[in-house]
């Protein structure tokens, strides 16, 4: 019992009431449970009185429901001094013993019930769903009921107050079961505000009820106020008011609906105690019977009915407030929501989805309807992605297709769709969702004519790439091949003044017509690997050896190094190994830095005109070239643009030269910089891997 009330006190409710409030509502429950065993008594069936309807127990258990288990014990305590009292003024002289049987049997029974109701379905009950209900009239209405009066009856044989424990206890249980089913839900939803259901907030359902209530006694009188009725008219009489009942169950719940059986059984009651009605035909006993398995036949059902229309009705509205909640959020994201249930052809869809394609909100919304708002070029293309939609659970079928909106505008649209599927395998509905991607369209057709502009564009600029390219080979050819030719220039004028004196040694003029052709073969060489470096074609590579390399490159500025009285000094590593190069680049190379560094000392008078070429081998084992001169050096604001093309220092010069060096090494896998020299001087350096096979 104690965890019972435990488990009761944790009800929504349980502090909806004050001290004050506690006693004010105790107060008037007394009333009602006083004026509920005043009806009680008056209504009790002639000639001998039987109670048929016991309100009071009912009025009990809806004020142990509605308030927090805390504070029942005021209820039941405060019951006992008001039944006494009604009992002595309006009911039958009875034994106290009998009058405390039947208050403490009313509040076992209002006990036991309250605390069944709230541990099975929670306090106070909604009566709005079906297995709430049928929990109530089962553990209040039955159980509880029952259990209460088999005491009280006992009781009552007990003290010779009822001669037979059968009979006492029928009477009391129909007459506590019938008040219970529609008396406490009346209470509890009155104070709840859902005397004409939970989806009114208006005087139209008061009305309704109103109007409901006068077609009710319009009926209901004469049915049960019929002087001498024929027995074989009676089941047609007792039927003639439930199509007011229905009325309430299914339009106005549960609250209406237990005021309107009530008006049955007072109308019936009445007329019974006017002698009149289908209810008088039998004996008391037999009548009394008759009337409450009547109105528990007709409750019982509608209550169940009532309960079962609520449910369906909030789940209804339910739905709806969910569907407008996700049209909504559908909506903000600019997506129509659909789907069309194969069996029946219908097609629902979202005000939104038929905004999008430009349908009326009012119209009839038909798979026709829905394709001719379609591009007739993409309808091919919507049908076969309705056809191709994928299993519920599985990755959804897609598909793009273009409308034209009500303002003549093209617009795309994603289409998502799947298909639930009943156990035989057959189609059952088909869903999807319509995805405004006209921006997303837009973007990509700008993004591709942005790629052809760039494609565009990128020909017109390899196009002038390659005509710099031309000019910077063109001016590559003249700056490289300026030694060799300038070689040659100077060889055939020795070989003239040689010819030009007849006493001349010929094998003298044989060594300058040597020189002569190799420096044409220099030249030529030159070309062919410029025009290498700049275009796709290969040249041969090879081990070049590094002592060889620099004795030929200084055997061809020997003549340049003497005039310009530059003291040169060598010092070859023993043990370098050889690299894999080209063989002329990698000269041209050493004889641009070794003439360079002559260039930049012949302005140099006040010290001597040094050149120190050195080669050997650095940490990682690979090959270092060093041309150290004792020139003016470099400036450090130059430092970091000597190596750009078309940068030059010289007067004369097209910035070509060192340029050119450097992409030479970088295509042998090397590296080529330059540092400041202590005290005088630039020193420049050429890195390349030994004996590694590069490519250009």
């Amino acid at each position: 019992m104690s965890t019972l009330l435990q488990r009761a006190d944790l009800a929504p409710d349980s502090d909806s009431l004050r001290p004050p409030h506690v006693v004010q509502s105790v107060v008037l429950f007394s009333a009602g449970y006083y004026v509920g065993g005043i009806v009680g008594i008056l209504l009790g069936f002639p000639p001998s009185n039987i109670g048929t309807i016991w309100p009071s127990t009912a009025v009990l258990l809806a004020a142990l429901l509605l308030a927090p288990p805390r504070y029942w014990w005021m209820y039941l305590l405060a019951a006992v001094p008001t039944h006494l009292h009604l009992t002595a003024n309006f009911g039958p002289a009875t034994p106290l013993a009998v009058t405390l049987s039947q208050v403490g049997g009313n509040i076992v029974l209002a006990l036991f019930a309250a605390l069944a109701v709230r541990s099975v379905i929670g306090a106070p009950p909604r009566f709005d769903n079906l297995h709430d209900t049928i929990a109530f009239v089962l553990f209040a209405g039955l159980v509880a009921t029952t259990l209460a009066c088999v005491l009280v009856a006992w009781l009552f044989v007990l003290n010779g107050w009822a001669p037979e424990f059968w009979l006492a206890l029928r009477q009391r249980i129909l007459a506590n079961i019938f008040a219970i089913i529609t008396i406490t839900p009346l209470i509890v939803l009155t104070r709840a505000g859902q005397l004409v259901g939970s989806q009114y907030a208006s005087w139209r359902p008061y009305a309704e009820l109103g109007l409901l209530t006068l077609g009710l006694l319009a009926v209901a009188i004469p049915v049960f106020g019929w002087e001498s009725p024929w027995p074989g008219n009676v089941p047609a009489l007792l039927l003639a008011t439930l199509p007011f009942l229905l009325w309430a169950a299914v339009r106005l719940g549960p609250g209406s609906l237990s005021l309107s059986l009530l008006i049955v059984a007072g109308v019936a009651l009445a007329c019974a105690h006017l002698g009149r009605g289908p209810f008088v035909l039998n004996s008391p006993a037999e009548n009394v019977l008759s009337l409450q398995i009547f109105l528990l036949a007709i409750s019982i059902p509608l209550m169940l009915l009532a309960a079962l229309v609520e449910e369906r009705r909030r789940t209804e509205q339910s739905l709806k407030q969910s569907e407008a909640r996700m049209a909504l959020a559908a909506a903000s994201t600019d997506t129509g929501l659909w789907q069309y249930d194969v069996s029946t052809g219908h097609l629902w869809a979202t005000e939104h989805c038929r905004s999008m394609l430009g349908l009326d909100p009012d119209s009839m919304l038909t798979p026709e309807a829905f394709l001719r708002a379609v591009h007739p070029h993409d309808r091919a293309v919507a049908i076969a992605a309705m056809r191709a939609a994928a299993p519920a659970g599985e990755t959804a079928g897609q598909s793009e297709f273009r409308i034209v909106d009500q303002n003549g505008h093209l617009r795309w649209y994603l289409a998502t769709t799947s298909t639930e599927f009943d156990k035989n395998g057959r189609p059952v509905r088909v869903s999807g969702i319509f995805k405004d991607i006209t921006s997303r369209k837009n973007a990509e057709q700008d993004a591709a004519r942005l790629e052809d502009t760039l494609r565009a564009t990128r020909r017109e600029l390899a196009e002038v790439s390659r005509q710099t390219t031309i000019g910077v080979m063109a001016a590559s050819i003249a700056h490289e091949i300026n030694q060799p030719l300038s070689a040659l220039v100077t060889n055939g004028g020795i070989g003239l003044r040689l010819l030009a004196n007849a006493d001349s040694d010929l094998d003298e003029v044989r060594d300058v017509l040597k020189r002569m052709i190799n420096d044409g073969y220099r030249a030529s060489n030159i070309i062919s690997s410029i025009r290498a470096m700049f275009g796709k074609e290969r040249r041969e590579q090879s081990l070049v050896g590094i002592r060889d390399l620099v004795s030929e490159a200084l055997a061809l500025v020997r003549g340049e190094l003497e005039s310009h009285r530059v003291s040169l000094q060598v010092e070859l590593h023993q043990e370098v190994p050889p690299v894999m190069g080209d063989r002329v680049q990698l000269q041209q190379v050493l004889l641009n830095l070794i003439m360079n560094a002559v260039e930049a000392m012949s302005s140099v008078e006040s010290r001597e005109r040094s050149l120190l070429v050195k080669s050997e081998l650095d940490r990682a084992g690979d090959l270092l070239i060093t041309v150290e001169d004792s020139g003016p050096g470099i400036d450090p604001n130059d430092m970091d643009r000597i190596f750009d093309a078309l940068f030059t220092t010289k007067s004369h010069g097209m910035g070509l030269g060192l340029s050119i060096c450097q992409s030479i090494i970088a295509s042998h896998n090397g590296r080529l910089w330059a540092s400041a020299r202590v005290p005088h001087g630039a020193v420049f350096y050429i890195q390349l891997p030994s004996g590694t096979a590069v490519s250009q």
